[in-house]
């Protein structure tokens, strides 16, 4: 079986190549003649399938590597068939050869398969290397079918390298990754890491179900890895297409008779061979800083400076001896290695487990780009009053006791130093054999307990802080005292965090785990009692499951839910634990089970701590975000600047202090809270002692003064400084009364209009696609996740979810950040007004989408970020805004909640709420629960070949335009009824609309209307008086209630450019018939009956021209429920802020999104119009009245606090068990 490596570096010269290929003490070039992991096989079995034989891999090897030099990213690949070890051009080239990935393959060929260069890895296409070890089992069987899948580039390439097993994958996988993505530019295009990843997920998919379908009972073994020099992907997953305990035919075993086995009917053995026993190929990974060579030792080891992996290797075995510094990749599963300001390392199962991981892989995709700093306060000064000295390498973490009396720092070299702070001394160094990654303190004075706990390389050390901490004044300080080494086995690789107390603690790694390590009930073990003598205990535990009546020291945490990266901190809040992790998301524990996941970070999480009563959570996504952890939601973000990975995070009494690497130089940011829940940014300036910051800890912080330790490089340097941070400015927050409402929103408002969203418009796109940034970054801002949404054809659709509480109802709050176009005609009182910049005037806003449906989206932002500060908001909000709802486009809607339903938002959704209307007058606020649909068809008659003239052939032409006209005029009779037979027949009234019509008549002013519209009377009304009241009922009946039928163009077809002037005879006509449908009709059957009645009229008039019809745009009417608690709880709403009942209203209008939500979601939908009819939405001069505007965030508040309050389960008798049991339950176990 083959040996594969891979190196991603973000060293800008790179890695070179021979400290990978030829150096380290088992490089893949020794690997070639010596490797150590081959499949063993039993005592007296042969070796039969090609991954069992010998440790020899001598057909071949090849080297892939980017360099700069290369034209558009096309990689360089060197191969040869003779033995690595043997060939000099391999050294040679090597020693000379820097790049930021290598790929390097030494090849053992199968039984059957040929030997050659054309079958040498890695195999290059395009911006892509490919390698593979393993093989594909019983490949000579579905070889065909595998090449008959492939399109005609991805066939030309597996024929170019001799069709074998792998490059066959490897082309594969280039199909359907062309296929995904056809207008990506093919093998040179440029994809993003889910793109890579599906495409390698369908392929090892399909090569599973092929090889089952085609009865192949041998195992593939798919270890791959492919990349296109920017994102590396690998594989490592085992496939056995024989069912459990089957029994199979194998020449190749012998006849053990312990094993009672039976014979087939030509004596050959049979046996039974469980799935369980076939493991997949050895693939390790390890990660770290830089991969270097020691020059004292001349051994290779994986460096880490600090929390940014800047390196990683994948390989088929360890490079080195130190087998702690290796972590092996868990079996089935991807690991997906994608460069940013760091190197983002993620773990994927196969096959994806469903919401779980998707959502992992989705959120690390963060599309938009805005800055959310806008408040900043004065700067701080952070002055140096003392320096000590730790060792030569960099501080990696910090931790402290006392009160700040003294500092703990551990560094890259394994050193572990104490600084007694008031008496300026310190401890000598005491040494891990790696680097110290984590520290943990347990200092219980009045319980006599004084432990220090550091993880390094698969190595956990317990240290006795009493001779430091303790001493008598004035008493030389004493040394640190190792009383516990663990070892762990198998090796999780380097544990990162470390949470808990000397009672028990949590270990996390870079396996995507975490693990309980019951300490107290070790120490009163009697394994620990017959160490007592040493000096210090020797202890090498297993995360397996403990056998029968022996003890179970480690305890795993939780089950299925583990992080799907590297376990890089923890904290406890409360009862719970909260784990942040490589994948971006937080995992809630209690008692060592999964209780919740805290959405929002869209990478790397690096660092947790607890903050109050809650956790604060840094993340290379350049933000820090606060959660209340008992209600899964977060509270706010905070962002220094984009592009700026936070590399730690404290708190400081009440504020919080974060270390961001910008530019590539550690800055610390401050930020003050202030008395309303907002939060002041402050940039720190250092000294110039403090050169480069690695590491910071806050040892103090008081109202005045915080006393910061600084790490650096510079011969690992440790500094102390004082910062002052008493008398800060404190700029006020928004809301913090209620007159504030109306200042904030007209603030938002403001800025929001002045993008020119007609989306309609393509020139606009970059305007709409700047809207959908401005409003993510007002979601970010108040707590959200935030994802998007968009296609190829359509603009964005912001998805944003605050809030994770599965106790919790979830609500969709829509609306649109688009507009319809702005006319010249915009003034008041002969002042022109600018339609894209807000203007007040006489108590109402004036701009292009105040009221439809900027005005009412921003009221939506400011409810629910009030609510949230307040402590009022009991429910989780999934905002949804696109900038489809004004043009022809359908938008895509119903894909954006798909992608929401697949990666777990909607789970919990009870309810839809938009507010994309307006009240029935100016006067009466009101609450919409139905629209009609729409149905457009187009009617087209063609007759000539080409266009005639009337002079010429006017009389004796039948035309077009006259049929036309014919046909159309018996779709509708005078008084507006539609002509077509049982169109009428599904229509469906209620009671309720009886009520509507009632209610809503009286107040109908029929002459105002009919003046307002410039009217010269209405249908059925001409030359025929009817009471006010019954004219009334019948317009809005007719409106709302009851189906319509209009022609909106009416159109000869020509291609004349002087038609108006040159009196033609088009050779073709359309019109667009508009039908307006209400509950119960079905628009695929009203086209039936529309086309038959046009095809009807037309025959009756026996021309010989043609007709045809095609419906050209379908959206379903949408009826609410009027009993669902979502639209009694508006209805209070409304009733509560302005003091009157709400009109039951309809609307003759239509509204797609409502019943795609409905329909999607299956929970009930309300309309909430916020704005007066009298705004003229779409028209000149459109509106918003200040009044409706502070009055609609109210509205929304009170509706979404009866919505928390009447969906809330009762409250629970009794609290979670503390995190303290997941001890004692060991204990009782004992």
């Amino acid at each position: 079986m083959c040996r594969l490596c891979m190196v991603m570096t973000m060293d800008k010269q790179g890695v070179l190549l021979a400290d990978v290929i030829t150096k380290p003490s088992m490089s893949i070039m020794r690997q070639s003649f010596c490797s150590l992991e081959r499949a063993k096989l039993p005592q007296g079995r042969l070796p039969n399938l090609s991954y069992e034989q010998a440790s020899l891999n001598g057909d071949g090897y090849g080297v892939g590597w980017y360099t700069p030099r290369c034209a558009e990213g096309t990689p360089c690949v060197f191969t040869s068939t003779k033995p690595a070890w043997n060939d000099p051009n391999l050294n040679n080239l090597a020693e000379k050869v820097h790049s930021p990935v290598v790929f390097a393959h030494v090849r053992a060929a199968g039984p059957g398969t040929p030997v050659g260069e054309g079958c040498c890895h890695p195999f290059r296409a395009g911006k892509f290397l490919f390698m593979h070890n393993g093989l594909i089992g019983g490949f000579s069987t579905t070889q065909r079918t595998f090449l008959s899948g492939l399109d005609q580039p991805s066939f030309a390439l597996a024929m170019k390298h001799n069709a074998i097993d792998s490059i066959v994958a490897f082309a594969m996988f280039l199909t359907k990754l062309v296929h995904l993505n056809p207008d990506r530019g093919g093998w040179d295009g440029m994809y993003s890491s889910i793109e890579i990843l599906e495409a390698l997920e369908q392929t090892v998919t399909d090569i599973c179900a092929t090889t089952s379908a085609n009865g192949v009972v041998a195992p593939s073994l798919l270890n791959f890895m492919v990349t296109d020099g920017v994102v590396v992907l690998a594989s490592r997953v085992v496939h056995n297409p024989a069912p459990e305990d089957e029994v199979i035919a194998d020449p190749y075993y012998s006849d053990d008779s312990s094993e009672k086995d039976s014979k087939d009917s030509s004596g050959v053995p049979r046996r039974r061979r469980p799935v369980t026993t076939i493991a997949p190929a050895s693939l390790y990974l390890s990660t770290g800083t830089v991969w270097s060579e020691d020059p004292s030792t001349g051994t290779y080891r994986m460096a880490q400076h600090d929390r940014l992996n800047r390196t990683v290797i994948l390989t088929s075995e360890p490079l080195t001896d130190v087998r702690d510094e290796w972590v092996p990749v868990p079996p089935n599963h991807f690991v997906l290695c994608s460069e940013g300001k760091h190197i983002d390392v993620t773990f994927v199962p196969f096959p994806q487990k469903p919401k779980h991981v998707s959502s992992v892989i989705d959120l690390l995709q963060d599309w938009y780009e805005v800055d959310c700093l806008e408040q900043q306060g004065p700067s701080l000064r952070l002055s140096c009053n003392m320096t000590f000295t730790n060792s030569t390498a960099s501080i990696t973490c910090f931790t402290s006791c006392r009160d700040g009396s003294f500092l703990i720092g551990g560094s890259g070299d394994g050193c572990i130093t104490v600084w007694d702070v008031p008496n300026s001394v310190q401890t000598e160094p005491r040494r891990h054999p790696g680097p110290v990654l984590a520290l943990l303190v347990d200092d219980r004075p009045e319980e006599d307990i004084g432990l220090l706990f550091s993880s390094s390389n698969n190595e956990l050390r317990v240290w006795d802080l009493a001779p430091v901490i303790n001493r008598p004044p004035d008493y030389p300080i004493g040394m640190l005292v190792c009383t516990h080494v663990f070892k762990f086995t198998p090796s999780r690789g380097r544990i990162l965090s470390l949470c808990g107390t000397a009672d028990g603690l949590y270990l996390g790694c870079q396996a995507p785990q975490i693990t309980f390590l019951d300490f107290v009930s070790y120490r009163r073990s009697e394994s620990a009692k017959k160490q007592r003598s040493k000096t210090i205990t020797y202890q090498t535990l297993s995360f397996k499951a403990a056998k029968a009546g022996e003890k179970e020291w480690l305890r795993p945490v939780g089950g299925t839910m583990e992080h799907n990266g590297f376990v890089n901190a923890m904290c406890i809040v409360g009862s719970e634990l909260v784990s942040g992790g490589g994948d971006g998301r937080l995992l809630v524990w209690n008692n060592c089970k999964h209780a919740g996941v805290l959405h929002g970070h869209t990478s790397a999480i690096v660092s947790v701590v607890k903050h109050g009563e809650n956790a604060l959570s840094g993340s290379f996504d350049s933000t820090v975000r606060e959660w209340n952890v008992s209600e899964r939601a977060c509270i706010r973000t905070l962002r220094y600047t984009m592009n700026a990975p936070v590399l730690s995070v404290f708190s400081c009494g009440e504020d919080v202090l974060f270390v961001v690497m910008e530019n590539d130089k550690p800055r610390l940011s401050f930020w003050e809270y202030t008395a309303t829940g907002g939060a002041v940014h402050h940039a720190v300036d250092c000294d110039a002692s403090f050169s480069q910051i690695t590491v910071a800890h806050v040892l103090k912080a008081t109202d005045a003064k915080a006393v910061i330790s600084i790490g650096g490089e510079q011969g690992g340097l440790v500094r102390l400084g004082n910062m002052s941070i008493g008398g800060l400015k404190v700029i006020a927050e928004p809301f913090s009364d209620e007159d504030d409402y109306g200042t904030e929103a007209e603030r938002l408002l403001k800025e929001i209009v002045a993008f020119k969203t007609v989306s309609s418009d393509p020139s606009r796109r970059g305007e709409c696609d700047a809207a959908a940034m401005w409003f993510a970054k007002q979601y970010e801002q108040m707590g959200c996740t935030v994802t998007s949404f968009a296609s190829p054809h359509s603009n964005v659709v912001v998805l944003a979810r605050l809030g994770w509480n599965p106790e919790h109802p979830t609500v969709v709050l829509y609306s649109h950040y688009d507009v319809v176009p702005a006319e010249d005609s915009w003034g008041l009182d002969d002042t022109p007004l600018d339609p894209w910049t807000l203007m007040g005037h006489d108590g109402y806003l004036y701009g292009r989408g105040s009221n439809d449906n900027k005005g009412p989206a921003v009221a939506q932002i400011c409810a629910v970020r009030q609510l949230k500060a307040s402590g009022k908001l009991q429910a989780n909000i999934l905002f949804v805004c696109e900038g489809d709802q004004e043009c022809p486009n359908t938008g895509c809607i119903p894909e954006a909640l798909q992608k929401a339903r697949s990666v777990g938002w909607l789970e919990g959704v009870v309810a839809g709420v938009a507010t994309n209307s307006t009240w029935l007058d100016d006067d009466h606020p009101s609450i919409c629960y139905g629209s009609r649909g729409v149905l457009d068809v187009d009617v087209t008659v063609t007759g000539p070949k080409r266009d005639l003239h009337s002079g010429t052939h006017g009389g004796f032409v039948a035309e077009p335009l006259h049929d036309l006209i014919a046909v159309c005029a018996q779709l509708v009779d005078s008084t507006g009824n539609v002509q077509i037979p049982e169109f009428y027949d599904d229509v469906k009234g209620t009671a309720e609309d009886e009520a509507y019509l009632t209610e809503i008549a009286a107040l109908l002013d029929v002459d105002k209307l009919q003046k307002n519209l410039g009217l010269p009377g209405f249908k059925g009304r001409h030359g025929t008086w009817m009471p006010p009241l019954e004219q009334a009922m019948s317009i809005l009946g007719r409106n709302c209630l009851q189906p319509s039928m209009c022609i909106t163009s009416l159109s000869p077809v020509t291609n004349s450019i002087s038609h108006a002037i040159s009196r033609v005879i088009s050779s073709a006509a359309v019109a667009r018939v508009s039908v307006r449908t209400v509950t119960g009709q079905d628009n695929e059957k009203l086209t039936r009956m529309i086309s038959d009645h046009i095809n009807y009229e037309f025959a009756r008039r026996q021309s010989p021209n043609q007709v045809h019809c095609k419906a050209t745009a379908s959206i379903p009417w949408w009826e609410g429920d009027t009993s669902s608690f979502i639209f009694n709880a508006a209805a209070e709403a409304v009733e509560e802020v302005w003091g009157v009942k709400p009109l039951r209203t309809r609307e003759g209008g239509t509204m797609s999104v409502l019943s795609v939500i409905q329909s999607q979601l299956g929970v009930p939908v309300v309309q909430v119009p916020l704005g007066q009819a009298g705004d003229n939405p779409h028209l000149a001069n459109e509106r918003f009245r200040k009044e409706n505007l502070t009055k609609g965030v109210r509205v929304l508040q009170e509706m979404l606090v009866r919505v928390g309050e009447g969906m809330l389960p009762p409250p629970k008798k009794s609290g979670p068990p503390s995190v303290a049991s997941a001890a004692s339950d060991v204990s009782e176990r004992e």
